[in-house]
């Protein structure tokens, strides 16, 4: 193995494998797309000059301001999802279906379909 640093890393964008040189990020089971903005074109110059102290060169992640970030679940309508799969064993057990019959239906245990049917939903909905 030589020194310095790997080739370059390959990952899914737009249809089109590309290579990355530094950096690198994945996703499980959906295309991911890497993009960022060049400093220069974006913050003010004596802010830049600030970072560059710190972290010169690198690739750096600005997260948004807490009160603009999306819940658990709203973006991809996972939350959405389980709220309508949770209603629909509750609905069930109300029409008499064993526990025993929700978990092989929900693959999910006994515990976990006893804890959504006896939930309120005001606790579910809860972020």
């Amino acid at each position: 193995m030589g020194k310095g640093p790997p080739g370059p890393l390959f990952y899914r964008c737009c249809g089109a494998e590309r290579a990355h040189h530094g950096f690198f990020a994945f996703s499980i089971g959906r295309t991911l797309t890497v993009s960022y903005k060049n400093g220069k074109d974006v913050l003010p110059p004596r802010l830049l000059e600030e970072l560059q102290k710190y972290t010169p060169g690198e690739l750096i992640y600005v997260p948004k301001p807490s009160e603009c970030r999306a819940g658990w679940g709203e973006v991809s309508g996972t939350r959405k999802m389980l709220l309508e799969r949770n209603e629909e064993i509750r609905r069930s057990y109300a029409e008499g279906r064993s526990v025993d019959e929700l978990e092989s239906i929900y693959h999910l245990s006994g515990d976990s379909i006893r804890r959504i049917i006896f939930r309120t939903k005001a606790a579910e909905s809860r972020p």
